[in-house]
């Protein structure tokens, strides 16, 4: 059995969640294995249906996968390209390093 194509299971995902209108968890699931792939065409996708909240959760740092008691570090081509699509949507976002904070309303941070 060979290796397990991130890339193409994180797409899979993500058309099945477009076409189900499936909710949050299922969305994250794909954003999960295309962080593994450290796909940065995601953006594409997000853009038609997930919008600003899934960008978000890449910016976490650490993502738990289902069964695992350690954080999963989220690739970082895959949170820079989260990051500048935030950006293009308007949502303000500081970064210093690989850390990052979206901006709320009222001039506080939240750190993400």
């Amino acid at each position: 059995m060979g290796a397990i194509d991130y890339r193409r299971y994180g797409r899979y995902l993500i058309e099945y969640a477009r076409d189900v209108n499936e909710p949050w968890r299922l969305r994250a699931d794909a954003i999960r294995f295309l962080g593994y792939s450290g796909d940065t065409t995601l953006i594409p996708f997000l853009k038609g249906f997930l919008l600003n909240d899934t960008l978000k959760i890449i910016l976490h740092t650490d993502v738990l996968l289902p069964g695992e008691e350690h954080g999963y570090r989220v690739h970082y081509p895959l949170k820079e390209a989260a990051y500048v699509a935030l950006l293009k949507l308007g949502v303000r976002v500081r970064r210093q390093g690989e850390n990052y904070w979206i901006e709320k309303e009222g001039g506080k941070d939240k750190r993400q």
